[in-house]
């Protein structure tokens, strides 16, 4: 069998010969042998190829079923009509499931990017860029950082911080990053610089905000422990500056003060005022000036610029207070700054009807201390010329107005504040002011309003006689001045009349002609009383001082008169005395005679 299978595989006879050789019968008749050289052109090539293919078509045969092309090309035709003609946004919302044929739809709205961002809502972009199965595959990173140009570069940032801050994974915030890079690259490209630079400071301001909030974040886990520090910082410090060796309290107090600017924000305010308190006893230190100051200084230098929080550990009661009984100009000088923007804020915080309400409340707490803070925001370089000018006006008008509504409310400050409507009003026919009731809280208020327009004013007098600040110094003439002839004419008889008449005396002399001749004229009448004598020398010395003189001399040769009158009788009474009793008997009477002779 061996041989036969090897001579089947060598290409030897036929099958059916081989087959005919193995059941031959003995009995049978003999089968006649063919020629040997016919037998191989009988099973030469052709007559293999011939049985080989006879036997295939007698085998079964492979059912393969036709391909039906018409079929599958109206099939793909349909789908891209569905495409093309359904919405572009249900499609994108579609895509932004994490289902089978995500991909595959995201690849289709890649192809047309720029329509589908057109026309699609900046919430579906968003939702787009919110969802991670998006941009798990690189057309959806490329279809986000086209999108960012509708979505916003800034709005489209905080949405990514979100997510991050939210618990993104690794492999999110990953895809995040390539959105900005791909974005960035897309602007390079088309050499949109505006949209760069919009990139890129969002980039540089993102990293710098994660750089100063992460240990605010990461501080928030070890809250426990950090109250427990500084509840034992707290009792070491305090246990340093009640230590009995002098050396020991010299450094504990330098120590603490530092601390306490340096980590303000995080000191508990009760802790504060304990340092405050044992840092500056009187027992600690003297009260006189020299200390005080000391004092002032090295608390406001403490506090730095943080003069705001100052309020949280000493109440600003007691800061009026003390301003209202200083005597030293140099702690004087001191408080004013720590007070200067709780009663002069910036103009973004607080109008000037609001401003004049807080000049009210200082003025409450006392006159010295209004006028003592007037008299210094200038000098120290606080307000500008414009500014106080204009704080100088305001004070004028508050003044006026109440005055005009007869002081029976206190409302004058409730209204908005206009220069402009205030002169047209003094400018307008002459209106009667009823006289009012001195004793009245708000006359008392108005008259010291009035004392911090003359403080404030005199003040500033050199600085306005400076030529850039003409306009300045025209503005506030032309309000004083008409002001001022109100209240000449109005409270000449009351005990107002010494600060209307400072006003006038830094008035021009050239729109006080009217005003100068009544006041020389009770000059000379002597109707004017002792205790306001002086305002109005002061302002006829500044309108016309040669008149002044005149008054002078006329009271001095009136006055010489009356004295050689005096005289006269004087020693025509010691004559008389002199002849009823010789002078030689009356030492006193003998030397007044010898005087007159």
């Amino acid at each position: 069998m061996r041989g036969k299978r090897s001579h089947l595989r060598s290409g030897g006879p036929a099958l059916e010969t081989l087959m005919e050789d193995m059941d031959f019968d003995e009995n049978s008749p003999p089968v006649p042998q063919k020629d040997p050289e016919a037998a191989v052109l009988e099973n030469g090539p052709a007559s293999l190829a011939h049985k080989k293919k006879s036997a295939r078509k007698a085998g079964p045969r492979k059912i393969i079923p036709e391909l039906d092309v018409e079929a599958t090309e109206k099939n793909v035709v349909n789908e891209k009509l569905e495409y093309f003609l359904s919405e572009y946004e249900p499609l994108l919302e579609k895509a932004c499931k994490s289902e089978k044929g995500q991909k595959a739809l995201i690849k289709r709205l890649w192809t047309d990017h720029d329509e589908v961002v057109e026309r699609c809502s900046v919430n579906s972009l968003r939702h787009a860029l919110w969802e991670p199965s998006f941009l798990n595959c690189t057309e959806g990173v490329k279809f986000c950082a086209y999108a960012l140009r509708k979505i916003g570069f800034r709005s489209a940032f905080l949405l990514m911080k979100k997510m991050v801050v939210g618990g993104a994974s690794s492999s999110t915030c990953n895809h995040l990053g390539q959105v900005i890079y791909t974005a960035w690259r897309m602007a390079v490209k088309e050499e949109n610089e505006d949209m760069m630079k919009q990139i890129e400071t969002e980039m540089i301001t993102g990293t710098i905000h994660d750089a100063i909030l992460l240990p605010f974040n990461l501080s928030s886990k070890f809250i426990h422990k950090r109250e427990e520090c500084l509840y034992k910082q707290n009792n070491i410090m305090l246990s340093m500056l009640k230590d009995d060796c002098t050396a020991i309290r010299m450094v504990a107090a330098k120590k603490v003060l530092k601390i306490l600017s340096m980590y303000w924000n995080f000191i508990p305010r009760d802790f504060v005022k304990q340092y405050m308190t044992i840092a500056f006893a009187p027992r600690a230190s003297g009260n006189d000036a020299n200390s005080m100051l000391a004092k002032s200084r090295c608390i406001y230098s403490a506090l730095g610029l943080r003069a705001a929080y100052f309020f949280d550990v000493v109440p600003m009661e007691e800061v009026l207070a003390r301003l209202q009984v200083e005597t030293s100009e140099s702690v004087r000088r001191e408080i004013v700054p720590l007070i200067f923007k709780s009663f002069f804020p910036d103009r973004d915080k607080a109008d000037q009807s609001e401003k004049m309400r807080r000049i009210a409340f200082l003025i409450k707490h006392g006159r010295i201390c209004a006028l003592t803070f007037h008299r210094l925001i200038f000098p120290l370089g606080l307000v500008t010329v414009k500014e106080a000018v204009e704080h100088i006006l305001f004070m004028t008008i508050v003044v006026y107005r109440s005055f005009s509504k007869g002081m029976s409310a206190d409302a004058t400050m409730d209204g908005s504040l206009r220069i402009d409507d205030s002169i047209a009003t003094l400018s307008g026919p002459s209106q009667d002011i009823p006289m009012p009731d001195e004793d009245n809280q708000v006359w008392k208020r108005n008259q010291v309003f009035l004392e911090c327009v003359v403080v404030m004013w005199m003040s500033m007098r050199k600085a306005l006689m400076e030529t850039k600040h003409t306009a300045e110094k025209q503005k506030l003439d032309n309000l004083e001045t008409k002001v001022f002839k109100k209240l000449f004419q109005c409270f000449r008889n009351t005990s107002l009349i010494g600060t209307t008449m400072l006003i006038g005396s830094m008035l021009p002399p050239s729109s006080m002609d009217s005003i100068t001749q009544s006041v020389l004229s009770l000059l000379n009448e002597k109707v004017v009383d002792e205790c306001v004598m002086e305002p109005y020398l002061e302002a006829t010395a500044q309108w016309r001082i040669e008149h002044l003189f005149e008054i002078i001399n006329s009271a001095v040769h009136r006055t010489s008169q009356n004295v050689a009158n005096l005289l006269a009788i004087l020693r025509d009474r010691v004559e008389s005395v002199a002849k009823k009793n010789p002078p030689e008997d009356n030492m006193i009477l003998y030397q007044l005679r010898e005087m007159f002779e």
